[in-house]
């Protein structure tokens, strides 16, 4: 029985390399026996079912590693330790808890040294590269990679399938800091060893990795090729994994070309494939690439369907990297739809998770969206801030002296090299089957070739002895040259105004050291470009056509100008220019020295905007003790009239003329204290002694408490007066401020709708928040008023239809109170048909 036993074991180690990825018949043969077989034997099936299970359900992975753990602990087993401590370090990770993972990994490698196992410690400083790579600390990463590295060297382990795998991990990094030169020079390396290993699979996966550099450069038709020569290659080999993969990448090509519903359908067959595998990880990212493809075509409601239920299955599979990826996306959504609150509270849960685990790439990307909610609402200070936060840690994760870009024509380079290998190959077979006759004229052609280049080399030393003498002359007069080109460049650099020189062609030849930081440059990057390097075409325009008129014209030029720097703002810049002459006194170029004033252009803004509010202060003061002395006139007479009549005559009048005496009296003294009401509150807002609270409020609950208080008032003209504003329609405002806006507004509406009208209440999202409309079927406003009704210079007094007073400050009051909580108001009216009234409150919280 013993020995049936060892013999299955020995047959399930045996299918490691039938079983892939999943590997789920692997593991239901594993279980069946596991509980038969010695306990050495067990902790090796353990280790297996640890391994088989860390793509798709970590969790398991953790299980079965632990409880080998325990078991090779007791034995004291080192091999059965080493490999339970490795795959409790890969089940961490694939669920993104890195600092644990690096925790087993480590304690992994120290185990693999006590074995003095070289394969195994390589394997150790590949994993824990791998952990440095997904946190962002790409500088540990290259370490340890090159660690590995350095040992299979030494072992002479140079043409085998670990370095080919380290080779490609390293290009992976490069990748990531953006030195794509050196990310395809490893995958190249990758490529030929795979080549010479005969592996199949490695080639396809390189494959893919070049077609990621190409997209990354958004060369998107040479990423396609090469993605899909990868998936032919993953189909020969009829690897589901691999052809996921490559589905998603091609998927992801189209979506960048604008081909939504083309992307939509490879993201269809990635879902497909990660649910025959049961790749839960697969399934989640499939859903979010379907929502993201559903937003390109404007189908919101399928695109934040996929994107929660992506969400959900990362939640249950606790892969908290895919958890903070999922926010991150919910949050691009709801940007994209204009729900700001919504895309701030998705950011803030990934900021959450993201900071206490110090993801590196994540926070980058999460201070990036910050920067954006806030500058969408113009909350210009935070979005600089968060930009601010985003610039830093993209560049404490790329290395500045590495290019962030190679150009089309280096990959184009590249790749021929790999077509001259192919040639080279291709010449190598047909060179075997020559005859001897012809190898031997061959051998003698070069045999020919070469007393040729020994002659040419002559000729090349004789002529370099000749000139040897002039160059050494040479080069003592560039010694000085150089010299002074140093001094030239200090000097500039201690002027603290930007400044340039170009040739006569626009070419730039230097700059000083404050020019490089205004525009974010490094080295000598600025040699060999032009204005359209830097700024957009229109501005780079500008400049080249007053550079023309300087170079014919010569002399000095001056002129101020507008621009967009790297720091995201826009600057008022004054320009001198004058021209150069070389020796021949032929004009040379165009030196030329910025100076920023968008300080000063701002000093002089506020003290213009200051002198304008000063006079429209003096002139609202004037109006305001106009509009007391004539408004309050009318109402105190008749209060002091009817008043009068009571204490002079009271007992001359019946009872029902006593009651209608007090009723006219009633009804003057609250119009007073409402124009009161109106009149002080305006004042707060004029003086700045008014309080702004804002807080999160329900436009639905506002509504119908404040068309409740003007029941009576529309029961007596008969008028309906409804809300279609839907429950939780959060906006952030004001309490006090909102609710007399929409008391005003409503009772404005009673005011001028006749008998049997209506009134109604809605609302809709728009990109500044939420639109609040007011509507009446009332007598309507005359187009010339209309501009009029929110200004205090054109006081209108209109009677309502039942002959209601009025003083006007309501709107005007409306319109302060609207804009100190953000939003705007405006009016439209056809006479005789009704009016609209609209304003808009903003739906994410102010940021003091």
């Amino acid at each position: 029985m013993g020995r049936s036993r060892r013999l299955i074991f020995t047959l399930i180690l045996t299918a490691q390399t039938i079983f892939a990825g999943y590997g789920g018949n692997e593991a239901d043969s594993i279980l069946s026996i596991i509980n038969t077989v010695s306990r050495e034997e067990k902790i090796s099936l353990l280790n297996r079912l640890a391994y088989l299970y860390r793509l798709n359900e970590p969790d398991k992975t953790l299980d079965y590693a632990g409880e080998a753990l325990q078991i090779a602990e007791s034995i004291d087993n080192l091999r059965g330790v080493y490999i339970a401590l490795s795959n409790l370090g890969l089940g961490h990770r694939y669920k993104g808890n890195y600092y644990e993972a690096m925790v087993f990994q480590q304690k992994a490698l120290d185990a693999a040294r006590k074995l003095q196992s070289d394969p195994d410690i390589v394997q150790e400083y590949n994993r824990i590269g791998i952990i440095y790579k997904n946190l962002g600390l790409y500088n540990d990463a290259l370490e340890y990679f090159l660690k590995a590295i350095t040992i299979l060297e030494k072992n002479g382990d140079t043409n085998d399938g670990d370095i080919a795998n380290l080779y490609n991990n390293l290009g992976n990094v490069y990748r990531k800091r953006g030195d794509l030169e050196l990310a395809l020079e490893f995958f190249f390396k990758t490529l030929k060893i795979n080549k010479d290993l005969g592996d199949k699979e490695g080639y396809a996966y390189i494959l893919n990795n070049i077609g990621n550099i190409y997209a990354d450069l958004e060369i998107y038709d040479q990423a396609l090729d090469y993605h899909k020569q990868s998936l032919e290659a993953k189909k020969d080999l009829g690897n589901k994994y691999g052809i996921s993969t490559s589905m998603k990448n091609i998927g992801d090509i189209y979506l960048n070309l604008e081909k939504p519903e083309k992307a939509l359908e490879y993201y269809r067959q990635f879902q497909t494939l990660s649910s025959e595998m049961n790749d839960k990880n697969g399934i989640a990212s499939s859903m979010t690439d379907i929502g993201r493809a559903y937003i390109a075509l404007k189908n919101y409601t399928m695109a934040e369907e996929y994107l929660f239920s992506a969400l959900k299955i990362k939640n249950e599979i606790g892969d908290k990297i895919g958890i903070i990826d999922s926010y991150i996306s919910l949050s691009n959504f709801y940007i994209q739809i204009n729900r700001h609150p919504d895309a701030l509270k998705f950011i803030n849960k990934a900021y959450g998770l993201a900071k206490d685990e110090n993801f590196l790439e994540d926070l980058r990307d999460i201070y990036l969206n910050y920067s954006i909610i806030y500058d969408k609402i113009m909350l210009y200070d935070k979005a600089l801030e968060y930009y601010q936060k985003y610039s830093a840690i993209k560049d404490s994760i790329f290395n500045t002296g590495i290019s962030n870009k190679i150009t089309q024509l280096q990959i184009k380079q590249k790749s021929e090299e790999l077509e001259k290998e192919k040639l080279l190959l291709e010449e190598k077979n047909k060179f075997q089957q020559l005859s001897l006759v012809k190898k031997n004229q061959l051998i003698y052609s070069l045999i020919a070739i070469t007393v040729l280049v020994l002659v040419l080399i002559i000729l090349l030393l004789n002529r370099y002895r000749n000139n040897q003498k002039a160059n050494q002359e040479l080069a003592e007069m560039n010694k000085g040259i150089t010299g002074q080109n140093i001094f030239l460049q200090v000097l500039m650099d201690t002027i603290p105004n930007p400044m340039y020189y170009t040739d006569n062609k626009g070419i730039f030849i230097g700059c000083n050291k404050a020019f490089k930081e205004i525009h974010y440059l490094e080295g000598d990057v600025i040699k060999g470009k032009t204005m359209f390097h830097l700024y957009s075409g229109e501005v780079a325009e500008k400049h080249q056509k007053n550079d023309k008129e300087l170079l014919i014209n010569k002399g000095i030029q001056q002129y101020e100008t507008k621009l967009e720097l790297p720091d995201g703002h826009i600057h008022d810049v004054i320009y001198y220019k004058n021209t150069f002459q070389d020796s021949s006194g032929q004009v040379a170029g165009i030196v030329g020295i910025m100076l920023d004033i968008t300080d000063r252009k701002k000093v002089e803004d506020r003290i213009i905007r200051s002198e304008k509010q000063l006079r429209k202060a003096n002139a609202t003061k004037d109006k305001f003790f106009s509009i007391i002395a004539h408004d309050l006139k009318n109402p105190f007479n008749a209060i002091l009239g009817f008043s009068g009549l009571l204490h002079s005559d009271y007992d001359k009048y019946s009872e029902e003329e006593r009651q209608s005496i007090i009723c006219n009296l009633f009804n003057a003294s609250e119009n007073t204290a409402k124009l009161l009401q109106n009149l002080l509150e305006w004042a707060k807002t004029q003086t700045g002694n008014i309080e702004f609270h804002p807080e999160l409020l329900d436009l639905y609950e506002i509504s119908h408490e404040n068309i409740s208080i003007f029941n009576t008032v529309a029961g007596r003209k008969m008028i309906q007066v409804t809300s279609d504003i839907p429950e939780k329609t959060f906006v952030y405002g004001d309490k006090n401020m909102v609710n007399t806006i929409f008391r005003n507004l409503i009772s404005n509406a009673i005011k001028f709708t006749p008998n049997n009208g209506k009134v109604e209440l809605k609302s809709s999202w728009t990109e500044n928040g939420v639109e609040v409309c007011v509507t009446d079927s009332g007598i309507g406003i005359k187009e010339n008023d209309i501009s009029k009704l929110f200004n205090i210079d054109n006081h209108i007094q209109t009677p309502g239809t039942a002959n209601e007073n009025g003083s006007g400050l309501g709107l005007i009051l409306c319109r302060e109170f609207v804009e100190i909580n953000g939003g705007n108001i405006k009016a439209e009216s056809i006479p005789n048909k009704g009016s609209n009234f609209y304003f808009t409150l903003p739906d994410l919280m102010p940021v003091s």
